[in-house]
């Protein structure tokens, strides 16, 4: 496991952008982590053709014609294959996710860094730095909180210049994309407020097998 002290402000103390999402899950904790952390994010038709637009540019100069997938497992950087990789978690609470790289660029150049506390180090001129945390935050004992944040930093005011044009264009398909793949938690767990007769409640255990059951709720704000 990472160190969890090395955490999201540890490794991106002083963003110039942040975007904050959430989605309610009629789900527990663990049970959304699991998937989270190990599971397809972009397992619908949908994303995985945002993502692949995204990518065309490097898969028509003869890049990996492999399908995207959007898996916390499969992200590894190495000097051979610099990109996003894990550089934070904290299970089953929160991960941290990042790369650096010329993002203003069709098909964008990533730099390789060895580990959190180089990815936190690196101030090289000419970089954008990226990084995504995804948080698990219980709701009550069947339901979660999913947040996922970005944060964004450039190792010069240059960097940075180019970033917001290349921003001006992205962003709503960044967006769009972050919107994609919350709403895809959605469909899967659903929301707490649409499946409150099948959440847990206290007392359950004493008839876990009953022949029927009927719940009856209201919502309060």
């Amino acid at each position: 496991m990472l160190d969890p002290s090395l955490g999201f402000d540890r490794l991106v103390p002083a963003p110039r952008k942040v975007e904050v999402n959430t989605v309610d899950l009629a789900a527990t904790p663990a049970v959304v982590w699991n998937h989270l952390r190990h599971g397809d994010l972009g397992d619908s038709p949908f994303s995985r053709a945002l993502f692949s637009l995204r990518t065309l540019p490097s898969r028509l100069g003869g890049g990996s014609p492999e399908p995207p997938v959007l898996r916390i497992d499969r992200l590894r950087s190495t000097p051979e294959l610099p990109g996003f990789q894990l550089l934070a978690e904290e299970p089953p609470r929160e991960l941290v996710v990042g790369a650096i790289g010329k993002v203003w660029q069709l098909d964008i150049p990533f730099v390789h860094v060895d580990g959190p506390e180089a990815y936190a180090a690196f101030d090289e001129p000419g970089w954008i730095k990226v990084a995504w945390a995804i948080r698990v935050e219980p709701l009550g004992e069947a339901a979660t909180r999913v947040v996922f944040e970005v944060r964004v930093d450039a190792t010069d005011d240059e960097s940075w210049a180019k970033f917001a044009r290349y921003w001006l264009v992205i962003g709503p398909g960044s967006h769009f994309i972050r919107h994609t793949l919350l709403a895809g938690l959605r469909r899967r767990f659903g929301a707490p407020d649409e499946r409150e007769e099948e959440r847990a409640l206290p007392g359950d255990q004493l008839l876990p097998d009953a022949f029927g059951q009927m719940t009856l709720g209201i919502t309060i704000d």
